[in-house]
């Protein structure tokens, strides 16, 4: 083969070479201010940037096909964009006026162009809530758990048979938590747990949300009940319930579950709630999948993991200790893996962002005293902008003299470029 040969099949083959650098899955995330962004990687989980994918999304369903449904407040009934980027579907519907605003959750039924929320009878009412559907094409909503009138309820999840849609509920004003499940073909509401205390991490984001097996046969949730001895959140366990029988059985303390491909997982502790992790708790026995974390979400590979760790959210290749923190932790924040078809001949133009560590390196050099390793100064993360903050602190020289000249304040820089957008110092 000649020079010019060679040289012109490297050339072609490039792109298929970047290609293969970005990883073909993504973790969708929606922080308090309702932006949907897309976190995208390179394949050995040492880099990522970050996009904007939608401003305003207070409810949303992504699945691992890479289409993701959302709630909008729009004139639009019902519309559909592509991110070309990324080969990612939006479905943007009208949200419902009714939709329980702190405890609710939508679940999709594609085929049937369905969605299912809780809400109140009454739009923008503070009384009676019910499981609801929402045909989105048309609009048409219809109320499906006529024959009871919660005080709560919440986090429907639709079961692998599409026939039944688990959810949270209170039957009476103490709101003790029960579970219950709606039967899409003889339209009957049953409640299958006891009432339970309430538990401390609630919604679909904090791993509490029920969630079917496989064969639609048994739901997994989280319940507090009281225990000799025990009591408060160190009382939570996870369980599974037979929707026949109403057997129940405990799993192990901690919270949970979340679904993953064709298994079960949650966040398990030991008896001594000391050593906990990330466990396959469905289709038992028991398998520990990752060690010392929390919130857990795999890829739909099996190959990533996102999760909470140390007052961190980050993610990593599963079982391996290699890991990039993505923000620190600021409250709860609902995340979901799609499969994505990266463009590499947009996205192989774009900087890579800056890993916080790395951003609070370059911080550090603007102040008068270097912290310890040992030491985080909060950092805020959003609009892909760093802000590091340095608290003040009284610093002595060897002489055992106040260092006056020690500043407290924030440094502002861009996470793509590394370039310092803004120092501020106080006294």
């Amino acid at each position: 083969m000649s020079i010019k040969k060679i040289v012109l099949s490297i050339i072609f083959a490039l792109p298929l070479f970047l290609h293969g650098q970005i990883a073909n899955e993504g973790l969708i995330l929606r922080g308090w201010s309702e932006k949907l962004q897309l976190y995208y990687f390179d394949n050995n989980i040492t880099k990522f940037n970050i996009v904007t994918i939608l401003k305003n999304c207070e409810y949303y369903k992504a699945f691992p096909n890479g289409t993701i449904y959302c709630l909008v407040k729009s004139s639009d009934l019902y519309k559909e964009q592509t991110i070309p980027e990324f080969g990612i579907k939006l479905i943007l519907i009208k949200q419902p006026e009714r939709i329980h605003k702190w405890h609710s959750h939508i679940d999709v039924n594609p085929a049937k162009h369905e969605i299912y929320y809780t809400g109140y009878d009454q739009p923008k009412d503070t009384g009676k809530i019910n499981l609801y559907k929402l045909k989105y094409k048309t609009g048409q909503e219809t109320k499906l758990s006529s024959d009871h009138n919660f005080h709560f309820a919440g986090y429907p999840a639709l079961s692998p048979d599409n026939k039944k849609i688990a959810f949270y509920c209170a039957i009476k004003r103490q709101f003790l938590t029960q579970v219950a499940y709606y039967d899409l073909e003889t339209k009957e509401t049953r409640v299958i747990v006891p009432p339970s205390l309430p538990i401390s991490r609630h919604g679909p984001d904090m791993g509490t949300s029920p969630v079917w097996n496989q064969d639609s046969s048994e739901i997994f949730f989280t319940a507090n009940y009281p225990q000799k001895n025990i009591s408060g959140p160190n009382n939570e366990k996870v369980y599974k319930v037979n929707i026949e029988n109403k057997k129940m059985q405990s799993i192990g303390f901690g919270f949970g579950p979340l679904p993953y491909n064709n298994e079960v997982t949650g966040t398990i502790a030991t008896e001594d709630k000391q050593s906990g992790g990330i466990w396959r708790i469905s289709p038992l026995p028991k398998k520990l999948l990752y060690s010392k974390a929390v919130y857990g979400r795999i890829s739909p590979s099996g190959k990533y993991i996102a999760y909470h760790y140390d007052n961190g959210f980050y993610v990593s290749q599963i079982n391996s200790h290699q890991r990039i923190l993505l923000k620190k932790f600021v409250g709860l924040h609902d995340c979901a893996w799609i499969s994505i078809k990266p463009n590499s001949a947009i996205l192989n133009q774009k900087k890579w962002s800056l890993t916080e560590p790395q951003a609070v390196s370059i911080a550090t050099k603007y102040f008068k005293r270097k912290y310890d390793k040992s030491f985080s100064p909060p950092v805020d993360f959003r609009d892909n902008i760093y802000t590091i903050y340095f608290k003040s602190s009284v610093v002595r020289n060897p002489e055992n003299k106040i260092n006056s000249n020690h500043f407290s304040g924030y440094v502002k820089l861009d996470a793509a470029s590394g370039k310092i957008l803004e120092v501020k110092y106080y006294k």
